[in-house]
């Protein structure tokens, strides 16, 4: 009975294993404080990507389902706590349901989407509201009158204005406000056998709400959605939709605003059922003006770019089709930041540039395989520039980095790090990370390329305490690494790591470092460079590994140095080469 008892414990920790290696949302539901489950087309029993969950309680950003139809929530979720979670995508009909998470935080809501009808399908657009999930736009009279006018005055107003052509191509626009001071907007709704055009200029002065939308589509189905929404503030404002053979195109201009809070959302279902999006909150915004266009069709694409002083700044791009997921994410706490995304369905780009008191941006391409690639960066309050573009088989990024204590309206910012890494995955691996605590200063510039040079490079020069560099190719055959690890300093590393050999270079002060170049061969042999060296001028250091030899040439002159992290009076310098 024993042997028995052991023999199923064996393989429960196998299968244990296996589910961790497979790196599905199943295996991540292990983590203290998630909501987890899988979506289904209730008739078919398939399950759904780029279905939207929302939990109400833990007001975290929307999650959107994998190809398999999963999702996590992980952010403000507590134990013996009672959330209730919203799903729904185009197409489907909205679901809610109400879970209790046990001791540990964790809790599964499996949803079973029921599909609308034809025609409620062709009423519909999805559309995100105040941070909730998306749903089905209001049943509202619409003056359907071609032409143009201009509507001013005070207090409340609501509006909507429609135009449809003989190809049954379509657009709307409409205008609510709540007990503004003054409003005026003009409107233009024009249609003829091509296409049919929504226009709309607005300017409110101190509204207690705006909310302001576009819909357009065109003869073959195809939606697109603009919506603004907007509390205790002023807004200057355009929105501009069109529909015709071609797809649908949808823009919006912000032009100013100031707000308590401030959501722009854009969506629109591209050919091939290709959902794209588009997310902009801002809260306690002191000024915010931008552009943002979503085009399905011949174009499909998202562009965004936004300059806003803010209090937490959140602006979120993507494209879900059934072969990829294409993501694009900037998170500020604070600052005044110039933010600009762009994607279509090959690849993504984003950068930021401004005062910022932190930040993170991620932005990666993966397919259903989860081939692709994913950078991700963050940095403490300071002056930074950051640009990452991410496509199937290569990403790059760069960084300017320099830390400056600012007070802002949210707090006073005293995080002094900066961090970034990228990953790109085909039937290879390639990746780069490094963590620069303490961080003074930096430039990093990065480029991985699985497809043409098959190469990982990094170049940075830093002032940092503990600074930290990787650089690794991983194929079937072998595995190339290049790590420098410095205690604290002024230095210049570079990093190249190909299929052949890995290589790096250190220049500068340093407060006691080492560095380390590998490469290790089917039969699983490895060659390395190693060197370690205390606090000094390290005038060159160089090291290869590759599969024929190894070589490193250092030149050190020790000089301690107080840094501020303490002071260095290590005496050592170690170079070798091993073979094991």
């Amino acid at each position: 009975m024993r042997a028995a008892l052991n023999w199923c414990l064996k393989g429960l920790k196998i299968i244990i294993l296996l589910i961790f290696l497979m790196e599905t949302v199943a295996a991540e539901d292990v983590h203290y404080g998630t909501i987890y489950g899988q979506v289904y087309d209730a008739k078919t029993k398939q399950p759904i990507s780029g279905a939207w969950v929302y939990c109400q309680e833990a007001k975290c950003p929307m999650q959107l389902t994998d190809c398999e139809g999963r999702y996590a929530i992980k952010n403000g979720i507590q134990p013996l706590g009672t959330y209730t979670i919203e799903c729904a995508r185009y197409g489907y009909q909205l679901k809610k349901n109400i879970t209790r998470t046990d001791s540990r935080g964790k809790a599964n809501a499996d949803f079973s989407l029921e599909p609308l009808s034809a025609a409620e399908s062709s009423d519909s657009l999805q559309r995100a509201s105040n941070g909730s999930v998306p749903h089905q736009s209001e049943s509202r009279k619409a003056e359907t009158t071609p032409g143009s006018g201009k509507v001013s005055g005070t207090g409340s107003i609501r509006k909507e204005y429609r135009i449809m052509n003989g190809a049954n191509d379509h657009a709307n626009l409409s205008v609510d406000i709540l007990n503004a001071t003054y409003y005026e907007y003009e409107y233009n709704i024009h249609s003829d056998e091509a296409r049919c055009l929504a226009d709309l200029d607005l300017a409110v002065k101190k509204a207690e709400s705006i909310t302001c939308s576009g819909i357009a589509k065109n003869r073959d189905g195809i939606p697109a959605d603009i919506t603004i929404r907007m509390k205790n503030g002023d807004l200057t404002y355009s929105n501009y939709v069109v529909a015709s053979d071609q797809g649908v195109q949808a823009s919006q201009n912000i032009i100013e605003t100031t707000g308590r809070d401030v959501d722009v959302n854009g969506e629109a279902l591209g050919d091939d059922d290709a959902i794209m999006a588009n997310i902009i909150r801002a809260r306690h915004s002191e000024s915010l003006n931008g552009t943002q266009k979503i085009s399905a069709g011949e174009d499909t694409s998202i562009c965004t770019s936004v300059n806003a002083v803010a209090g937490p700044l959140y602006i979120w791009s993507y494209t879900v089709a059934e072969d990829h997921i294409i993501n694009a994410t900037a998170d500020v706490a604070a600052g005044s930041a110039s933010v600009n995304q762009s994607m279509n369905l090959t690849g993504a780009y984003q950068r930021l540039k401004g005062m910022t008191g932190g930040s993170s941006l991620e932005t990666s391409a993966k397919n259903t395989a989860g081939n692709g690639s994913h950078l991700y960066a963050t940095a403490g309050s300071g002056d930074l520039q950051l640009s990452q573009q991410a496509s199937a088989a290569d990403a790059s990024y760069e960084m300017n980095y320099e830390y400056m204590p600012v007070r802002y309206s949210t707090g006073t910012y005293d995080t002094e790090y900066a961090r970034a890494s990228s990953e790109v995955n085909s039937d290879k691996k390639a990746a780069n990370d490094l963590l620069a605590s303490n961080c003074e200063q930096m430039h990093v510039s990065q480029k991985t390329d699985l497809d043409k040079d098959l190469l990982t490079h990094i170049g940075l020069d830093a002032i940092a305490g503990p600074l930290d560099v990787r650089s690794y190719i991983a194929a079937e055959d072998r595995i190339l690494d290049a790590t420098a690890d410095v205690d604290a300093g002024s230095v210049s590393i570079d990093q190249g790591v190909n299929l052949t050999d890995a290589s790096q270079s250190c220049k500068g002060v340093a407060g006691g470092c080492m560095f380390f170049t590998a490469i290790t061969n089917a039969e699983k042999k490895t060659t390395r460079a190693f060197t370690t060296l205390g606090s000094g001028n390290v005038i060159d250091l160089a090291q290869l590994a590759s599969l024929k030899d190894a070589w490193y040439r250092v030149e050190y002159e020790y000089v301690p140095v107080s840094y501020q992290t303490g002071t260095y009076d290590t005496d050592l310098n170690t170079s070798r080469i091993d073979r094991y």
